[in-house]
C-alpha cells in the first residue's frame, strides 16, 4: 500500500470516528429497571385450581412443604411493574408476573393471613402467552407488608403520570383560546351606586383608544 493510499484510509477512519451515529426514529431503547422492592427469601407453593369464587385461603395449602423457595424482586420498567423470582445464588429467573394498568391485578391475597398470596405468573410460550396461579409467601409479615406497599405505590405513580398528562393536554387545549378585543369590541364595567371612572378600551384598526368616563 503507498502512503497516499495509506493517508486516505487513515483519514476516512479518523472521520467515521467523529461522524455522529445515526440512532433509527422507530427503535426504541429499553427501558431501565428501577428497583421497589426485593427480599432475599420467599416461597412457592403448587395450589389446586380455585373451584368457586370463594378466596383462597392458605391453610388449604401445606405451607411447610414448598415448592421453591428463592429471592423476589419488584422492579418498575416504564408503565410496567414485574415480579421477578429468582435464584438467590444464580439470579436465573423462575418466574414472573406483570402489574399493568387495565389489567387484572396479579396478586391476590389469601382472608386468613398476611403473609401469603396468589400470584398469577405470565410466560410466552410458542408466541402465545400462558398463565398460572401459585402460591406465595414471605417468612416475615413486614416483608409482605412492604411487598403490597411497593406494588401500591406503583399505582399510584401511574394514576399521577395519568393526571399529569390530562391536565398537560387540558392546558394545551385551552390556552390557544384568542381572550383578546377583536376590531370594534369594548369592555364596559358598571358597579351600582358606587362613585368611580369607566374605562373602556375600544379596538380600532389605528389601535386602542382609551375613554374615561366619571360617575
Amino acid at each position: 500500500m503507498d502512503q497516499a493510499s495509506s493517508s486516505s484510509t487513515m483519514e476516512e477512519d479518523k472521520k467515521s470516528s467523529t461522524d455522529p451515529v445515526n440512532v433509527d426514529d422507530n427503535e426504541e431503547r429499553e427501558a431501565i429497571e428501577i428497583a421497589l422492592f426485593q427480599v432475599p427469601e420467599c416461597y412457592v407453593y403448587l395450589i389446586p385450581p380455585r373451584k368457586t369464587a370463594a378466596s383462597y385461603r392458605a391453610d388449604e395449602w401445606d405451607v411447610n412443604k414448598w415448592a421453591w423457595e428463592g429471592a423476589l424482586k419488584v422492579v418498575s420498567k416504564g408503565e410496567e411493574c414485574i415480579i421477578k423470582l429468582v435464584d438467590k445464588t444464580t439470579g436465573e429467573l423462575y418466574a414472573q408476573a406483570f402489574l399493568r394498568e387495565g389489567e387484572l391485578h396479579p396478586v391476590e391475597a389469601v382472608i386468613d393471613s398476611s403473609r401469603y398470596f396468589v400470584l398469577r405468573v405470565e410466560e410466552k410460550i410458542d408466541g402465545r402467552v400462558r398463565h398460572a396461579f401459585i402460591g406465595l409467601g414471605f417468612r416475615e409479615r413486614t416483608e409482605a407488608y412492604d411487598f403490597q406497599a411497593a406494588l401500591h405505590d406503583h399505582m399510584k405513580y401511574l394514576n399521577k403520570k395519568k393526571t399529569a398528562e390530562e391536565m398537560e393536554q387540558h392546558y394545551q387545549n385551552t390556552s390557544s383560546v384568542d381572550y383578546s378585543l377583536k376590531e370594534g369590541e369594548t369592555i364596559v364595567l358598571q358597579l351600582k351606586n358606587v362613585r368611580f371612572t369607566v374605562i373602556v378600551w375600544i379596538h380600532f384598526p389605528q389601535g386602542f383608544f382609551l375613554f374615561f368616563t366619571s360617575k
